[in-house]
């Protein structure tokens, strides 16, 4: 009879469990498997990426699920959860399956510098503040003085007074706009080696004629030069490329070999006679008016790309053939070519004088 009490009363506990469960919509599976994010939280760098997922959700369900970034500056989600940085900020990423949300909040922070070497992006000098129009002066000043200095010092006679109008000039910032290093005279200034004067960026005018002992000049940046002359000095390589421009150039009775004015599209007038300058394009140089060029070496002129030229001196060469059809037909033009040079190309506005190429 005991026995039968005690069966009675287990079956009963079990049958009540049961109705509770029941009731209570109880799932023992689901209850140890409850669906959540893989993250709720999450923090990245600019340009990393993380892929979110949602735990414990049937197949079903995984295929409904859509992915949502409230802030895409700053962090986007692909269709699969994919995380990625954009830039630093705040974002919440939001995984949606019917009326369920599942949410995540991301931070993203600036990347880290990053190392190269020994040095850091931390390490990298920061670009310097632009430079006033005072300071640029100043600057001017002193690195005059300084050339001055140096000359004087090797024996020329440069002024050390830089109120000499004569041989150095400013614009109204204060800036050197006109170097003259040489004597209308021919006289000698006894200036000696390499001038140069790359740091006046605001040099328009440079002269250095009659000066035997100048070995090389260097202008190389300054494209506010407009005008330089060269005329007997003992320059042998001069590079013009930079000085986009150049206006005048005049070398004349130098040791200059090799000439490129390719880059000098604004040039208008070009002289270096007596040197030893063997070929010349001047195809780029269109605003081209004046070209003396005699006793040069020259094998070939081409001026059928300079259609303003209105002076060509090319005597004493060793030009074979000149045609001047390139050139305007209203304009006056005149020229001067050897003997037994062969010129075609002309018309009543053009004038050629022959010389003999022996005087």
């Amino acid at each position: 009879m005991k026995k039968m009490v005690k069966n009675g009363a287990k079956a009963a506990v079990m049958a009540l469990a049961l109705l509770l469960c029941a009731g209570l919509g109880c799932n023992t599976a689901e209850a140890a498997k409850k669906v959540k994010i893989s993250k709720t939280k999450l923090m990245l760098k600019v340009g990393q990426s993380k892929t979110l997922s949602v735990k414990n959700l049937s197949k079903k369900k995984k295929k409904k699920l859509k992915w949502t970034s409230n802030n895409k500056k700053v962090a986007t989600v692909s269709k699969k959860g994919k995380v990625k940085a954009k830039k630093a900020g705040k974002a919440r990423i939001t995984a949606k399956v019917g009326k369920k949300k599942y949410t995540c909040k991301v931070t993203v922070k600036k990347k880290t510098p990053t190392t190269t070497g020994n040095t850091t992006d931390k390490d990298k000098t920061p670009t310097p503040p632009a430079k006033t129009k005072q300071q640029l002066a100043a600057e001017d000043r002193a690195n005059l003085t300084a050339l001055i200095k140096k000359q004087r010092a090797a024996g020329a006679q440069i002024p050390e007074d830089l109120t000499d109008g004569y041989h150095y000039g400013f614009n109204e910032d204060g800036r050197l706009r006109y170097l003259n290093l040489s004597e209308d005279e021919g006289s000698d200034l006894k200036l000696s080696g390499e001038i140069d004067v790359t740091m006046f960026t605001a040099l328009e005018t440079l002269k250095i004629d009659y000066n035997r002992k100048i070995t090389g000049v260097r202008t190389t940046g300054v494209t506010t030069l407009k005008e330089l002359s060269l005329d007997e000095t003992a320059v042998v390589v001069l590079d013009v490329r930079t000085n986009v421009n150049l206006e005048k150039l005049y070398l004349c009775i130098t040791k200059i070999t090799s000439l490129d004015v390719t880059k000098n599209t604004k040039l208008q007038s070009l002289c270096f006679y007596k040197t030893q300058i063997k070929k010349l394009d001047i195809s780029k140089n269109t605003a081209l008016e004046s070209l003396i060029c005699y006793d040069a070496g020259l094998t070939s002129l081409d001026v059928s790309k300079n259609p303003l030229l209105t002076r060509i001196h090319c005597s004493g060469n060793n030009i074979k053939t000149l045609d001047l059809s390139g050139l305007k037909k209203e304009k006056e033009v005149q020229v001067t070519c050897d003997k037994g040079v062969t010129v075609t190309g002309t018309n009543s506005k053009v004038t050629v004088e022959y010389r003999d190429s022996k005087n």
